[in-house]
Order: C-alpha cells, then sequence, then structure tokens
C-alpha cells in the first residue's frame, strides 16, 4: 500500500513539472477558462501568398485573419505581420494592414482616419489634427504624382481656398504653382516654370522673360537699370553727328514715327521695354534740346544782325 502512494506521489510531481515545462496549447487553455500566463504561440510559417494564424469568426464565416506574408530572405525580408478582410460570405476582400519586418513599413491599402477626422469618404489619409515634422536635411512633405496636374489644397468648410500644386506638362507650361480659389472653384495664383524658373501671374510664364503679367502693375517706383555706355550721354558728344530737322521731317513723313522709336504696329506686336524706350526719349529730348540751342544761337546772331543794320 506505501508503494502505490509513493507512485502516485511521483506521477503526481512529474505531470506537474512536465506541464510547467511545455508552452501551454490553445486547447488547455481553453479547458481552464480562456485564461493563460503564459505565451500562445503558432508556427504554421508563411508564403508569397500569406499564411494566416489567428481567424476571427462570425457565425462561422471569416471576417478578418491575422498572419505573415512573404518568403524569408536575407536581411530580415520576409515574415511580414499583415491582417485580411474578408466579406460577409466569407470571400476574401484584400490585404487590410501590413508591416514589413525588415524596416518596419506601415502599409494599408483601404482609407486612413486619425483622431476622429471626418470622413469624406474619397481620401486616402484624413488627419483630425496637425502633423510636425523635425530633422536636418530632410523633407518634410512629399507628394509624388505620375503625370498631369496635382495640388496639395487648404480647405475651407470643405471648400477649397489656398493650393499649392504643380504641372508635369509640357516643356512650356511643367510649373509649380500656388495661389487661392474663388467661389467658383477657379485657381489664381503663381506659375514658376520648372526649367527657366520664369514666373508668371495669372498666366503661364511662356516668354523669355523672368516675370509675365496679365495684367495691370501698380507700384510707386520701378527702377531699370542701364549699361554706362548705353545711356545717351554721347549724344553731348562733339564728334556726335546731330541729324538735321530736314532729315527727320523726311522720315516722319514717309514712317510716320520718330527714327529709333517703334511704330504702334511694333508695340502691338512685341510690345514696349521700358528700360529702351526710356532710353531713346532721353536720346530724343538730348538731340531736341541741341536743335534748341542752335536755334537760340541763329536768333541772336539774327538779332545782332538786325540791330547793326538798324544803327546804320
Amino acid at each position: 500500500m506505501t508503494k502505490i502512494f509513493s507512485i502516485s506521489i511521483c506521477l503526481i510531481l512529474l505531470t506537474s513539472i512536465a506541464h510547467g515545462q511545455n508552452p501551454e496549447t490553445l486547447q488547455s487553455v481553453t479547458t481552464r477558462g480562456n485564461i493563460t500566463i503564459h505565451s500562445i504561440k503558432t508556427n504554421l510559417g508563411t508564403n508569397s501568398g500569406g499564411m494566416d494564424h489567428f481567424g476571427l469568426l462570425t457565425g462561422g464565416l471569416s471576417r478578418w485573419k491575422i498572419g505573415l506574408i512573404n518568403v524569408d530572405g536575407p536581411g530580415n525580408v520576409g515574415s511580414d505581420f499583415s491582417i485580411w478582410r474578408y466579406a460577409n460570405d466569407s470571400s476574401y476582400l484584400g490585404l487590410a494592414f501590413q508591416i514589413s519586418r525588415s524596416n518596419g513599413l506601415v502599409t494599408t491599402t483601404g482609407r486612413m482616419r486619425i483622431n476622429s477626422s471626418p470622413d469624406d469618404g474619397v481620401t486616402p489619409l484624413q488627419i483630425n489634427g496637425g502633423i510636425k515634422t523635425s530633422g536636418a536635411s530632410y523633407r518634410a512633405f512629399t507628394a509624388n504624382i505620375t503625370g498631369g496636374y496635382a495640388t496639395i489644397d487648404i480647405n475651407e468648410n470643405n471648400s477649397r481656398r489656398v493650393f499649392i500644386g504643380y504641372n508635369s506638362g509640357t516643356l512650356s507650361n511643367n510649373c509649380a504653382t500656388f495661389g487661392v480659389v474663388d467661389d467658383n472653384g477657379v485657381e489664381r495664383g503663381i506659375f514658376v516654370n520648372r526649367f527657366s524658373g520664369n514666373v508668371g501671374i495669372g498666366t503661364i510664364p511662356n516668354a523669355p522673360a523672368k516675370l509675365a503679367v496679365n495684367g495691370d502693375i501698380y507700384a510707386k517706383r520701378i527702377k531699370v537699370t542701364q549699361a554706362a555706355a548705353d545711356w545717351p550721354d554721347y549724344v553731348f558728344n562733339e564728334n556726335y553727328q546731330l541729324p538735321s530737322l530736314q532729315k527727320i521731317e523726311k522720315y516722319i513723313i514717309e514712317h510716320k514715327h520718330l527714327p529709333g522709336i517703334p511704330s504702334a504696329e511694333e508695340v502691338q506686336r512685341t510690345g514696349v521695354d521700358l528700360g529702351e524706350i526710356n532710353k531713346n526719349l532721353l536720346q530724343k529730348i538730348e538731340e531736341l534740346t541741341l536743335h534748341l540751342i542752335n536755334q537760340q544761337k541763329e536768333i541772336e546772331a539774327l538779332k545782332d544782325w538786325k540791330k547793326k543794320v538798324e544803327m546804320k
């Protein structure tokens, strides 16, 4: 009897030791009431299409599955954490969420809301709050487009108000845009050509000028620089060939405008260079001044001649 009791005690102790050394199974946890202080492990592995390790069901029909996807490879590649979603009839809907084991990259194939953001039903990522980035030599925000025109917008009550955009079109209109949007949805802003750096306000900067404006410009001062050699002080040099009034008259009769000054048709066709036109007008004023000086000398000489004649 004593031997039988001793053997029973040994069997109980061996069973207890064995139970403490081996990991618990899902069956043993379920049998004892769904609670365990030990980790629960699966060892199903993975493959290129994914291997689900846990399933969440309703009424025996799959709703979600959790597992691993992608075959293991060098550099900690593969066995990426994944969540798949299923339709009411248990048919597969697609990958919902994935975290790369090699670099921690988080991927979702659906849309995401953060901090209870209102859902517009379209935008992939919606955030109720700000976005803060920090670091040195970094891009705080990157928007990649594969063609056409795209914008980053600031909205007011779901209506566009401010935008930053980019048009990846032809060479002439390959521009970045910055501006505002009116109540009719029309964008009004500044265009910067990506290849030339030329700027357009209210127009795409196709012209070779650094700044093109479709409209009026109001300013208190506009300063145009000119090379000293181009400024018409040379009119007052002794060797300057002052055109005669007779020659100027002949040119006016033939061309209907002053020599060196563009015609009305030319101005309409190509516009006016403010620096150039002011330089040319100053040249005409200086030439006119020399003619007036010469005429005044002739008048004074005639007065002296008249006075001498009257004294005889």
